[in-house]
């Protein structure tokens, strides 16, 4: 399969642009040399044989420095489009709290991927299916959390101390780097995060991990009931879901609380969120959500 290519290019002292076009291998890496395109923005990628584009407004936000920053709307968008979302890794995955990176047009150094799996392994190997399971906002970054990301906490034993003849030091030590297990991907941008949607977010993110229509989310959601089926679909946690259906709604809680209510039956609460944003308290009894809290 072949792709057509599509510059956009500035006329030298005129304000009109004209359209360069070049056909190359697609599937594949397109890379740009900068120094070779002086004055060229990459507008879109269009597959020749079905006129499937990854769209003009992708390439305008990812070259042009002046584009409106990320708007609250479609940062909201975005959570609710691609936090909780499943995939297919493309490439294996390095395990720990060092991310990949990935450049503004969603390219990545194979190179450093190479070094990062050699040092920490693989967190998800290619091919695998994994989960998006919590995105984190900077002013020129978002950060993609894999399977829980790279942070675990660490033991109890890691707050011990132990003393020979006045000598004291930790019982015992983790490493937080070898300890975890899942991943993360940072996409970093020359400016501030541009207004993306989050069908721009995956599009970006489409070198590392495959958000196929027929994901295992969306087989697992066909085999609910259509009210759970329903609330997958716009992220949401209802009464009566299971653990299971929850984490397939909202991802992994940032927080659980085990306590017991007024009438002396045992509850764990999930929590979603960090104020002074939204935050969603998920009540479960036994297996089942009894109530959902937010504030």
């Amino acid at each position: 399969m072949q792709a057509e290519l599509q510059f956009f290019h500035r006329l030298p002292r005129r304000k009109e642009c004209v359209i360069i076009s070049a056909v190359v291998p697609y599937p594949g890496k397109v890379m740009i040399d900068r120094s070779r395109f002086k004055g060229c923005w990459v507008a879109m990628l269009c597959s020749m044989a079905g006129g499937l584009c990854l769209g003009p407004s992708l390439g305008t936000l990812r070259a042009d420095a002046k584009s409106q920053p990320l708007t609250d709307e479609n940062r909201i968008a975005i959570i609710r489009g691609v936090s909780s979302e499943f995939a297919r890794a493309r490439v294996s995955l390095p395990r720990g709290k060092t991310p990949l990176l990935l450049d503004q047009f969603g390219n990545y150094d194979e190179s450093s991927l190479k070094s990062l799996l050699m040092k920490y392994g693989p967190a998800v190997d290619a091919g695998q299916q994994l989960q998006i399971t919590r995105i984190e906002f900077r002013n020129r970054e978002i950060l993609f959390e894999i399977n829980g990301g790279g942070k675990k906490k660490g033991r109890w034993t890691d707050h011990l101390q132990l003393s020979v003849g006045g000598v004291g030091g930790p019982a015992s030590r983790t490493d937080p780097q070898a300890a975890a297990t899942g991943s993360s991907v940072l996409l970093r941008f020359e400016g501030d995060v541009p207004n993306l949607t989050a069908d721009q977010v995956k599009q970006l993110l489409g070198q590392v991990l495959n958000f196929n229509p027929q994901s295992a989310a969306r087989a697992y959601a066909d085999t609910l009931p259509p009210e759970f089926k329903e609330a997958l679909e716009k992220h949401e946690a209802r009464v009566g879901m299971n653990r299971d259906m929850v984490i397939a709604a909202l991802g992994r809680p940032s927080r659980k609380i085990r306590e017991k209510n007024a009438a002396g039956i045992d509850q764990e609460q999930w929590i979603y969120g960090e104020p002074p944003a939204k935050v969603t308290f998920v009540v479960f009894e036994e297996d089942r959500v009894v109530s959902i809290k937010e504030y």
